[in-house]
């Protein structure tokens, strides 16, 4: 599991926390590694990010908090 979050720091200088932990920057993954062979890994990367519209924009679903999308990635890992 990891926590991303851009401004962090500044949220925290800033003194607001109060529902910042989770918002428009922040990434939340969880990763499981499975190694085929000796010299290869194979990961598969799920991930929770705020939704975007095709221009960009954040989607809001009537609240505060925008809306989630979730988002799957396999990666190759080769040792050399």
């Amino acid at each position: 599991m990891s926590y991303e979050r851009t401004g962090f720091a500044s949220t925290i200088q800033s003194g607001d926390l109060s529902g910042a932990l989770y918002d428009a920057n922040t990434v939340v993954s969880a990763r499981i590694n499975y190694s085929v062979s000796p010299l290869m890994d194979v990961s598969l990367i799920y991930s929770v990010v705020a939704a975007r519209d095709p221009f960009g924009n954040l989607v809001y679903n009537g609240g505060l908090i925008p809306g989630t999308t979730a988002s799957l990635l396999i990666e190759m890992q080769i040792r050399l």
